[in-house]
């Protein structure tokens, strides 16, 4: 039939043509991507499950703040740090300007429930790009309402999340009254910084819950496992209430030390560079960074394989946990805890903002849920994570149901791995394997708009190779 011998002649110049660019893709960084989300109350707007843990598949992770630093000095007493804490600020503190250096008053985008993409009109390589379909940008606080949880006044209720990048920091929980005058605002929810329940052992930890309702006391440096809480002021500016004291958790799970010194390693921090330029000085930068945290360290196990930043618990607990320094193998459990519910506060509906401000990173993650505060112990609901109630709330699969995100994250996955001395040669690099993996990312991926340069040079590779 006509034709037929020009398709494998056009095929054999195409990938001539295309090899270099194949293999320029796999030289470039792996960006970091993936990162963290409300898993209880389940009334979270953002689709963050209790039984997907930090499966990051429909997208929950990627309502953040991108790019954004402390406006003022460091409020953080050095034994509260989350990277290099012996490092006593100048130059070489690369760290000294994240949000987690005083919580609370790095500026956020969007209305306190995070924005989809970490920024309103630029996409980043960090990560900084929002859910396949939603507009980036889109403001947190304008995804639908969800079946509240409901609290007791006066009582306690537990809260929990769950991450698949460890950016380090420390984070905290607030409520605003859902018809706020002035809407929900970022300044709203600072108004109602919640406390962290302290009044017994159990209350005072931080638990590694189960979908099926296990819990593991996470292993602190502080008496009988406790968190470790950070109290300040740490208000943005536009803030009334700036001389309250507001609580925050330290992130239980250390990052891996695998540099010495960051800045040795790295260098001082460059201006971010707007758009998805993998290989931009920047971003090589941004990942120089996230390796001396454990991005390639903790990939294949989920755990560091050294040293970390601080104090995490005896070797058989951190082995059943994964405690993980940055690696992709994603952990299935939540960080719970349990926090106050003021006893002033009026009957009602509220959103609950869940903010995570990083020291890894310059970013600042939050996801929003629904939650109403009732009078009487006999109409909560959700305040507990018991094993009856997870058991209530509809699982999902890992991985989403159409799996599309979950697509993409194993096509770059693979790819990074393929440009690696351990992935070269090996049967996991396979051309077929990565046909097979890319050719379903991008197929996934073809009714969104297309966000990142490797989707259509798999689509290439597929065709020529």
């Amino acid at each position: 039939g006509r034709g037929h011998g020009a398709l494998p002649a056009m095929r054999g110049a195409l990938r001539a043509a295309a090899l270099p660019a194949l293999l320029l893709l796999l030289a470039l960084p792996t960006p970091s991507r993936g990162h963290g989300q409300i898993t209880w109350p389940p009334s979270t707007r953002h689709g963050g499950n209790i039984h997907a843990g930090a499966d990051c598949a429909r997208g929950e992770c990627f309502w953040f703040s991108n790019n954004v630093e402390i406006p003022g000095p460091t409020t953080l007493p050095a034994s509260m740090r989350s990277m290099e804490p012996e490092v006593e600020g100048g130059k070489r503190d690369v760290w000294r300007t994240h949000p987690w250096r005083a919580p609370g008053t790095a500026p956020v985008y969007g209305s306190g429930c995070g924005v989809a993409g970490g920024h309103p009109t630029h996409e980043y390589a960090n990560g900084g790009v929002p859910p396949v379909g939603v507009r980036l940008g889109l403001d947190g606080a304008a995804l639908a309402k969800s079946a509240p949880a409901r609290w007791l006044r006066g009582g306690v209720a537990e809260v929990a999340w769950a991450m698949s990048a460890n950016h380090a920091g420390g984070y905290a929980y607030r409520l605003c009254k859902a018809d706020n005058p002035g809407g929900v605002t970022e300044s709203c929810f600072q108004k109602t910084h919640l406390k962290f329940a302290k009044a017994s052992p159990a209350s005072a930890s931080s638990f590694a819950t189960f979908p099926d309702g296990e819990r593991k006391k996470m292993q602190t440096s502080s008496p009988e496992f406790r968190r470790d809480v950070f109290v300040g002021s740490g208000a943005s500016a536009e803030n009334e209430n700036e001389n309250d004291d507001f609580e925050w958790v330290r992130v239980p799970v250390p990052t891996c030390r695998e540099c010495a010194s960051a800045y040795d390693r790295c260098g001082s921090p460059l201006l971010p560079t707007p758009g998805l330029d993998y290989g931009s000085q920047w971003n090589v930068q941004v990942n120089c960074y996230a390796a001396c945290a454990g991005s390639a360290s903790s990939r294949e196990t989920g755990s560091c394989p050294d040293e970390t930043q601080f104090f995490f618990g005896n070797e058989t607990e951190t082995e059943t946990l994964r405690y993980s320094g940055y690696g992709k193998n994603i952990w299935e459990w939540s960080i719970l805890d349990t926090v106050e519910v003021p006893v002033d506060l009026e009957p009602g509906e509220y959103v609950l903002s869940w903010r995570w401000d990083c020291e890894q990173s310059a970013q600042v993650w939050q996801n929003c849920a629904d939650v109403e505060i009732v009078a009487f112990a006999n109409q909560t609901r959700w305040d507990v994570a018991s094993a009856a109630a997870i058991a209530e709330v509809p699982a999902v699969a890992r991985g989403g149901g159409d799996s599309s995100l979950f697509a993409n994250e194993r096509c770059m996955d693979l790819l990074a791995l393929c440009r690696t001395e351990q992935g070269r040669g090996t049967e996991a690099c396979g051309q077929d394997r990565i046909d097979a993996t890319c050719a379903v990312a991008s197929a996934a991926a073809a009714n969104a708009r297309t966000r990142r340069g490797f989707v259509l040079l798999a689509c290439f590779a597929r065709f020529v190779f």
